[in-house]
C-alpha cells in the first residue's frame, strides 16, 4: 500500500481563505478577450478564478506547495479551469496538471478546447 501524504495549508491572517493576490497578466487578459463574453461575464469569470487561485499557495515563496482545484462532471468549468490556468501563467506557476476524466471523448474534446484556448505549443 502506497503511504499518501495530506498536509492542511493555514490560511493568512485576516481573511482565512485568501493567501496572496494573483495579477491578471496577458494570459489571462488575452484568453478573456478571446471568448467573447458581455463584460458582466468576463468581470465574473475573471473575478471567481482570481478567487480560486488566491486560495492556493503563490509560487513565489519559498513554501510553495501543491495545490488542487476541483470541479464536478459536466458543471460547465471548462471556461474557469482554462481561465485558472491562464492566470497561473500569469503567476509564475511552473506546472498545470489537469486531470480531465476517464472518457476518452470528453478527455479528447477538453485538450482540444485548451489548446486552442491557451495557444497550444507555445513555450
Amino acid at each position: 500500500m502506497t503511504q499518501q501524504h495530506a498536509e492542511i495549508v493555514q490560511p493568512a491572517p485576516g481573511n482565512p481563505q485568501v493567501r496572496w493576490s494573483p495579477v491578471v497578466g496577458p494570459e489571462t487578459e488575452r484568453l478573456l478577450k478571446s471568448v467573447g463574453l458581455d463584460p458582466e461575464g468576463e468581470a465574473n469569470i475573471r473575478k471567481e478564478s482570481v478567487g480560486v487561485l488566491s486560495r492556493c499557495a503563490d509560487p513565489a515563496t519559498p513554501e510553495c506547495r501543491t495545490g488542487l482545484v476541483v470541479g464536478y462532471v459536466q458543471s460547465g468549468k471548462t471556461l474557469s479551469f482554462t481561465t485558472v490556468t491562464a492566470l497561473a501563467r500569469d503567476n509564475g506557476f511552473p506546472l498545470v496538471v489537469l486531470l480531465a476524466g476517464t472518457k476518452q471523448n470528453l478527455h479528447e474534446q477538453t485538450a482540444k478546447r485548451l489548446s486552442s484556448d491557451l495557444g497550444g505549443g507555445r513555450g
